[in-house]
């Protein structure tokens, strides 16, 4: 299992799953954590990209041919850094404030909810 954190590394990984599958994977009860699972059919591997302190949502929990990027702004309103997940041409977007981790590796490596998420 592979784990990033540089926002320019996490998009170049995102890059090689452009139009693959999204599913919000799952989320932690308060929704300040949320996993979103990224997959291809003929990859072996696949991405979970972790959003920390999540502040909105916006798009469906399943989406076909996804193209997400990773990118720091400022705020407009609070002029805090946060991240943006996000698929313009699909509407989908995630913010952040707490951060973004991207985990790469076998279905099996990880777990079925927060509770025992990436077992090694």
């Amino acid at each position: 299992m592979k784990i990033v954190t540089e926002i320019k590394e996490i998009n170049e990984l995102l890059h090689s799953y452009v139009g693959g599958r999204l599913q919000i994977a799952f989320y932690s009860e308060s929704l300040k954590r949320i996993a979103i699972r990224i997959w291809l059919p003929n990859m072996e591997n696949v991405i979970y990209v972790i959003g920390v302190s999540c502040l909105s949502m916006r798009g469906s929990f399943y989406l076909s041919n996804v193209n997400l990027s990773i990118n720091k702004e400022m705020s407009e309103g609070t002029k805090e850094n946060i991240i943006k997940i996000s698929d313009k041409i699909l509407d989908f977007e995630v913010l952040t404030s707490g951060g973004i981790i991207l985990a790469l590796g076998l279905e099996s490596e990880f777990g079925t909810s927060f509770d025992d998420f990436i077992i090694y």
